[in-house]
């Protein structure tokens, strides 16, 4: 059961309506329809008590029945019935139980305090069972607590569902900028979450995650069990947002599966296959892997082929994942006088192209001046 949870020792009496106050956490729903409460306690009257906490001035706050509370002041009630809460409660666990099942409870409401709990080390399935809820609606509700205001406000307009709000709130908030610029006008269904996901799934985990990434805060966590299982997302991976230990991870493990390799003669050079995510900024051309510098190949100049078999071969590790293990591989090259040509020519048509876009853009705004 969750810490705090529990209410003993309580006190129920009549308290001056006019003694006590009410402050509502609920940012993104109401409290209820007052009027319609007003009906039902002119008709039935106060079935439930409240529950309020006594403050330091002898005043009390409610915890819990701030609609019943507005209702009864609609109606010019002098005293309510309610419950006193023993100091130490956690009146807003408390204010959340009652609520929670409610019609109008905004999700975005109970992700902060789902996320709390969770933060303190309380388990998914203890806060299911105290809060009548599934494993998955405490992740994703939890989740909600990192969107940025943009798709908070696309949720609440019902633009985005709730899985796919919680999908997207894995990501940075940068990631989160761009999928709010092209999906905030007309909204997103979750298949066009995923599909943007994709594309935000550049420094992917597989076969690199160690102990520490389990808890760290700078990862989506998309599979973590439970979570998107009732959704039928699918190809889902865990996404690192912090490129430089991204970068440290690689090539530590790159090291250790090179020094788990002796005695193979292999010269310091890499090369880095399609399916390795991209750790290294582009155009790097020498990594530290073990204190050793070591030279990152571009496979376009580099080729086994009848036409180099003339050529000196050389030597370099082959790095590449196969169902998310990592693996090192002995290779022979050479380097194919036709494909250094070509990559040569290639980079001379880059180069040849961006000067003409100057030149260009120079002309135009010569014209314009004159």
């Amino acid at each position: 059961m969750v810490k705090n949870l529990k209410i003993m020792d309580t006190v129920t009496t009549r308290i001056p309506l006019s003694a006590i106050r009410a402050e509502t956490n609920r940012r993104h729903g109401g409290e209820g329809n007052t009027a319609v409460l007003a009906r039902s306690l002119e008709k039935h009257g106060l079935i439930n008590p409240i529950a309020v906490m006594e403050e330091a001035d002898g005043s009390y706050r409610v915890a819990a029945g701030r609609g019943r509370f507005a209702a009864a002041l609609s109606l010019g009630w002098k005293t309510i019935e309610a419950v006193i809460l023993p100091p130490g409660t956690d009146g807003e666990a408390i204010a959340l139980a009652e609520n929670v099942n409610r019609a109008d409870m905004n999700p975005l409401d109970e992700a902060e305090h789902f996320k709390k709990l969770l933060d303190e080390g309380k388990s998914a399935g203890e806060i299911a069972l105290y809060y009548a809820r599934s494993v998955t609606a405490i992740y994703q509700r939890a989740r909600l607590a990192n969107l940025i205001d943009g798709v908070k406000t696309m949720f609440k307009e019902g633009k985005i569902a709730l899985s796919a709000a919680a999908l997207i709130a894995g990501l940075p908030p940068e990631d989160q900028e761009g999928f709010y610029k092209k999906h905030g006008k007309k909204g997103a269904d979750k298949w066009e979450a995923a599909a943007f996901i994709k594309t935000a799934q550049r420094l992917v985990l597989d076969g690199v995650a160690d102990a520490a990434c389990a808890a760290c805060k700078k990862r989506t966590h998309n599979t973590v069990p439970g979570l998107f299982e009732e959704e039928g997302y699918t190809s889902l991976k865990d996404v690192c947002f912090d490129a430089e230990c991204f970068a440290a991870k690689w090539t530590a493990l790159i090291a250790g599966l090179i020094a788990g390799n002796p005695g193979k003669n292999v010269e310091n050079n890499i090369f880095l296959g399609e399916s390795v995510p991209p750790f290294l900024p582009p155009r790097t051309q020498t990594v530290t892997i073990a204190a050793s510098p070591y030279r990152v190949l571009d496979p376009r100049r580099y080729v086994l082929s009848k036409a180099c078999a003339k050529k000196k071969k050389d030597t370099a590790w082959f790095i590449d994942v196969n169902g998310g293990e990592v693996t090192a591989a002995k290779v022979e090259y050479r380097e194919c006088e036709e494909s250094a040509k070509h990559h040569s020519l290639l980079e001379r048509f880059k180069i040849d192209i961006t000067h003409n876009v100057l030149k260009t853009l120079e002309s135009v705004y010569k014209a314009y001046e004159e």
